[in-house]
């Protein structure tokens, strides 16, 4: 994966986002569009990204090439080369046949060549390459496949080190559970706190307290009844172990999300780590919580479903199917207002 693409990777935490659901999928409640918006996410935030192996040196490689380069003027040429590298191209004598061989601003270029041949003084190929004779056309073939060596490893990506990787997989985490209390529980609303003011009010501006502070929240907004909660149905229907916590005041739902994320791995595609990927995925999620719910398809930015004029919010409760996450109002264009 290219720095570009790990970058393209933070957008994860930026925005929720989601593959179609795939072919397995179970059969769930007033909230399977969203859920099935959400489990992809949780699939990627749960992977780990591993760096790949190193990659060749691209500094030597335009080094040899530029050393090859050199062999084009002549071995006199090479010579001199070794002998002025340190210098400023200013700084060579009038006569310099580095003039001819080399520019002001190809200097850097030639000064890599000339180490190189230096380091190449004991090397038999080397030394065979600066002493043959060549036409004009087949310089002029060498000459340009240096170049277009030059520029092909001026625009290559170093290879990605380890502390790419634990960047990369630092966001993941911060995705899937960031931001949880310091014991680990999953808590989406507390006696002081009611359901509807963490997890969202759509007739506010402002989206719900824990409304994208990470993905286990928002898929205990989405998917965790209130009360009276025997069997998982608002997002899916589970064969056996299915989630059985109240999401009642102060209760920890952190067994519930674990069970939620085991069926997103069973059920829904966990995308390649790409830009294009996400992109798309970007794009679906988007395009599922922009469409209107409630009266006049009024209400908009929120995951899950809610009826009615929205004023009772997302407070888990079946009569205006409170189960829902709500991120704010939205923008005329929507720049991505989850924290992660």
């Amino acid at each position: 994966m290219s720095r570009t693409q790990a970058a393209a990777l933070t957008l994860l935490n930026l925005l929720h986002c989601a593959l179609p659901i795939s072919a397995l999928a179970p059969t769930g409640g007033d909230n399977a569009e969203g859920y099935a918006a959400l489990c992809p996410l949780v699939n990627l935030a749960n992977s780990t990204y591993e760096a790949p192996p190193e990659a060749v040196n691209t500094d030597d490689i335009q080094s040899l090439a530029a050393a090859i380069n050199l062999t084009l003027s002549g071995e006199e040429t090479v010579a001199e080369a070794i002998r002025e590298k340190d210098k400023e191209f200013g700084a060579l004598p009038a006569a310099s046949k580095l003039k001819n061989a080399c520019s002001d601003k190809t200097w850097t270029f030639c000064q890599k060549g000339a180490a190189k041949a230096d380091e190449l003084k004991d090397n038999a190929e080397y030394q065979d390459w600066k002493t043959k004779k060549r036409t004009q056309d087949q310089a002029l073939a060498i000459a340009n496949t240096v170049e277009l060596v030059k520029q092909i490893s001026e625009s290559t990506q170093e290879g990605q080190s380890g502390d790419v990787a634990a960047q990369v997989n630092a966001k993941l985490a911060q995705a899937i559970t960031g931001g949880l209390l310091s014991d680990g529980k999953i808590i989406i609303h507390t006696s002081g706190a009611d359901r509807a003011a963490t997890c969202g009010k759509p007739t506010t501006d402002r989206g719900g307290k824990l409304a994208g502070k990470n993905l286990a929240y928002d898929m205990m907004c989405l998917c965790g009844d209130e009360t009276g909660h025997t069997i998982a149905t608002a997002c899916t229907t589970f064969a056996s172990d299915a989630p059985d916590k109240q999401s009642a005041a102060n209760t920890d739902l952190k067994d519930d999300w674990k069970k939620y994320k085991a069926d997103c791995a069973a059920h829904f595609n966990t995308p390649a780590l790409t830009a294009q990927n996400i992109r798309h995925a970007v794009a679906n999620f988007l395009d599922t919580i922009s469409k209107g719910q409630g009266t006049d398809s009024k209400l908009n930015n929120v995951l899950g479903k809610i009826s009615g004029d929205g004023s009772s919010g997302c407070d888990g409760q079946g009569s205006a199917h409170g189960r829902c996450v709500y991120y704010g109002k939205a923008p005329a264009q929507y720049r991505g207002q989850q924290p992660y």
